[in-house]
This record gives structure tokens, sequence and C-alpha cells, in this order.
């Protein structure tokens, strides 16, 4: 698999694994780490839902007013952009 990766000359994209300012300068943004990634859910799709909720529910176990509302914003941030209105048929 991982030989997939090398070109003709030998030069291998997961050299750069361990390399971040490489990936920065070669392609402007981090690309590849080490380890596994949280990926984020597919808007509106039923995972999405889920993480919704839980953050909801880390907000709402929190004691403190104050911190349970600057929560309670992010998850609003993260999950609640989308709009609620949907076109069905475009005519």
């Amino acid at each position: 698999m991982l030989d997939l990766g090398t070109d003709r000359f030998g030069n291998s994209v997961y050299d750069l694994f361990d390399d971040l300012e490489t990936q920065f300068r070669r392609w402007g943004r981090i690309a590849i780490v080490r380890g596994v990634e949280e990926l984020e859910p597919e808007p509106g799709s039923p995972e999405e839902d889920e993480a919704r909720d839980a953050a909801r529910a880390r907000a709402w176990a929190e004691e403190d007013p104050t911190v349970r509302a600057a929560i309670l914003k992010v998850a609003e941030r993260k999950y609640d952009k989308r709009s609620t209105q949907r076109t069905l048929w475009e005519g």
C-alpha cells in the first residue's frame, strides 16, 4: 500500500509525515499526519444529529450557567449552521 505513494524517483509522500514545515511550504497546509483523525460528520446525517445531541448534553451537564451558555453557543455555531429550509422541487 505504501508503495502506491512513491513516485518514479523513489520519493514518497509518506516521507513528509513528520516534516510539517515542508508540508506547509509545499502545499500551503498540513495535509498528512500520523494517527487517527476525528472526522466531522456529514451535514444532515444521523451522525451529525448524534454529535449535536452529545454536545448539547455535555453543555447541560455543566453546573456553571456561564460556562454552560458558552458551550451551547459553540455547539450552536458548529452544528446549527445549515438552513432549516430546503427546496424540494425547482420548477
